[in-house]
Parts: C-alpha cells; sequence; structure tokens
C-alpha cells in the first residue's frame, strides 16, 4: 500500500456565504505524488465563488498544500454560458460577482494549468433545498477521557435541526458558524526588565504608563477589551442515504462543550442547509466516515473519488471536488440561562483581545 498523507482541505469565501470561512478538513489519502487538489463551490448565494487549487504534499512536510498559479479556469454553464475566472492571489480563483447560481442550472469547471495540462469536472446541477423548520438546543452531560486518561464528567449544548418537508432532493450536507463574546484585561499587561515585571498596556486598553509614577493612568477608552470570536463547523454532517422523503426530525448537528467561558455572554449560531447531488453527497459522506474512523494510524479507508478528471492522463488521480448548492439558513442564540448551574470561567486573558484567533473588536450588527 502506498505510503498514508494528510491533505488539508482549505474551504474559503467559495465554500462558505460568510465569505470568510477557512474550513478544514483533514482526508488521508493513498498516494506517493502531489496531487491536483481543487475546492470549489457554486451556491444560490450571492457570489463571488472562489476556487482553490493547489498540489498536495507529504503528511511530514513543513506545508500541507502548495499554490497553483498562473491557471486558467472557466466554467460553462447549461445555457452555453462560459464564466471567466480570474486569480485574485496565489492559487485562488474568483468568478465575477455578477454571476450567481441558480437551482435546476448545471455548471462544468474547466482547469488549464500554466503548463498546458488540462482538467474537466463532470456535470453539476443545483438540487433544490427544502430548508429547515426549527433549530433547537439541548443541555447535556457527558463522560469521557481528559489528557491525562481520567474520565471526567463535563457539560455542553447540542444542537439539533428538523428540516422542512423534503419531497424533491434527499442528499443534505450541514454546517454552521459560531460567534461568542470575550472579554479581556488588557490594562493589566506586563513586560519583563531586569528579573522583574513592569506595566506594559496596549494603547487600544484606553491606559498608558505614567513615566513619573509608574503607574498606570486611564486616558480614554478601551477598544480592546470586548471581541467576538468567529468559528466554524469541523465535522462533515450528511444526511442518511436511505432517507427518501418526508422530514428529517432532530438531527445532532454537533455537540458543543462548555469551556473557557464561551457561554458567558451568548452564543450565536447559523446552520447551513446545503443541497448535494447524489455525487458530492457519496464524496462527503466517505469524508464524513473517514472522519469518524478513528487514529491517525487507522487503516485509511481509501482514496475518494473527485468529480474532477485529467484531459492529458485518464489515470491521474485529482484530489477535492467541484461542488454546487443551494444554501438554507436557520439561526439563534443560546443563552447562559440553558445551563441549570453556571457556565465554566473564561480564560484569563491581560492582553488585547483581537489578538485571540478568529476574534474582532467589531460587534456584529445582530448583537
Amino acid at each position: 500500500m502506498g505510503k498514508i498523507f494528510r491533505l488539508i482541505f482549505i474551504i474559503l469565501s467559495s465554500f462558505w456565504a460568510f465569505q470568510s470561512c477557512i474550513d478544514p478538513i483533514n482526508v488521508d489519502v493513498e498516494s506517493t505524488e502531489s496531487n491536483l487538489v481543487v475546492d470549489a463551490l457554486i451556491t444560490d448565494q450571492e457570489g463571488p465563488y472562489n476556487v482553490k487549487l493547489s498540489y498536495s504534499t507529504g503528511y511530514f512536510d513543513n506545508e500541507n498544500t502548495k499554490a497553483v498559479i498562473g491557471a486558467d479556469l472557466n466554467i460553462v454553464t447549461n445555457d452555453g454560458s462560459i464564466i471567466q475566472l480570474s486569480e485574485s492571489s496565489s492559487g485562488n480563483y474568483l468568478t465575477p460577482e455578477s454571476f450567481q447560481g441558480k437551482i435546476g442550472s448545471s455548471y462544468i469547471l474547466n482547469i488549464t494549468l500554466a503548463d498546458g495540462r488540462s482538467y474537466k469536472s463532470t456535470q453539476e446541477t443545483i438540487q433544490p433545498n427544502a430548508g429547515i423548520d426549527t433549530l433547537l438546543f439541548n443541555y447535556e452531560v457527558r463522560s469521557g477521557l481528559n489528557d491525562k486518561n481520567i474520565e471526567i464528567e463535563f457539560d455542553g449544548i447540542n444542537l439539533f435541526i428538523t428540516t422542512r418537508e423534503i419531497d424533491e432532493n434527499r442528499f443534505y450536507r450541514w454546517r454552521y458558524e459560531s460567534i461568542y463574546e470575550i472579554r479581556t484585561n488588557p490594562e493589566l499587561r506586563e513586560k519583563k526588565v531586569d528579573g522583574g515585571s513592569v506595566p506594559d498596556p496596549p494603547l487600544c486598553s484606553g491606559y498608558i504608563v505614567d513615566n513619573s509614577t509608574g503607574q498606570v493612568v486611564l486616558v480614554g477608552p478601551c477598544t480592546c477589551c470586548q471581541c467576538w470570536v468567529k468559528n466554524f463547523s469541523q465535522k462533515v454532517k450528511v444526511s442518511d442515504p436511505n432517507f427518501i422523503s418526508g422530514q428529517i426530525k432532530n438531527y445532532n448537528i454537533d455537540f458543543l462543550k462548555d469551556e473557557r467561558g464561551i457561554f458567558n455572554y451568548k452564543y450565536f449560531i447559523e446552520i447551513e442547509q446545503l443541497s448535494l447531488t447524489k455525487g458530492a453527497h457519496e464524496f462527503w459522506s466517505q469524508i464524513e466516515q473517514q472522519q469518524n474512523q478513528g487514529s491517525l494510524f487507522d487503516q485509511p479507508t481509501g482514496r475518494i473519488k473527485s468529480n474532477i478528471e485529467s484531459l492529458n492522463d485518464p489515470d491521474e488521480i485529482v484530489l477535492g471536488y467541484f461542488g454546487v448548492s443551494s444554501i438554507k439558513k436557520k439561526s439563534g442564540f443560546i443563552t447562559p440561562q440553558l445551563f441549570p448551574i453556571r457556565t465554566s470561567p473564561p480564560d484569563s486573558v491581560l492582553d488585547d483581545c483581537t489578538k485571540v484567533i478568529g476574534s474582532s473588536n467589531e460587534r456584529p450588527p445582530f448583537w
């Protein structure tokens, strides 16, 4: 068997309607060569859509992928229109802002690399989307092993959705974006000097150090004490392939563990339901199976078949998928009142809150 490599599919703005998602999906494949990796999704939401091209590298390499630059990409629609993409940054190719996918329309992705090699996807048609009827939150206490292999109890919130009546398309995938609030104390930041420490508040804290006394003095408002952290789902969740019609009821999207005070204020969650073609459903089902397989050292499930093939070499392995979807959303707030006792304490951060990964000091308009 070939050497196991781990690819990280970085799902960028083309993959999330929020236009800011980085959704890493770990996929083990058998390959001893550098393979072309394609991340692409066309939806019925407003564009532009991003197509990311990269080359896979070995699991122990310093980089997981290398950008493909200088390629020529276009999308051909079922009415014969040709949509030309432009390279916006290294390895990222954008559609025009005026281009938007439509339910019932079909699309083919064509790729020509700088060295002349060409690739083509199968034709993908955007399927109808029944939508989400309800989004429910349920408090639960679970048990598991901590990092010292000791069984402990922990609590959190389950996310459940029920779809609307499904009668046209039974293939779906779910993902979500979440936002929670953090509060920090940048005015308490210190720096080490001569074996000791002295106050070192950042300017954004609203405090400065009085040189005559060495004490911190308030001179203005703090602009980095309150931030909102954005996260994205990591688990692949797809519908049961044996489902025929009706409603998908009380489907568990994820369990959010209460840790680091993420539920101390309120926690926003927005679920997206993506309609899939049969081929896309099979692709994501295999990724879901591989994610649930367990250890990195388990037997790999085998190569996950792409819908993109080389026009020069039919035996060349291409990774990734050119997908098309209709997207429906449902959102809500998780509040501390859902917990029978107080939520977990927050991390103590004595610095600028914008330094926390995924955070911004810009209050969401719906907050």
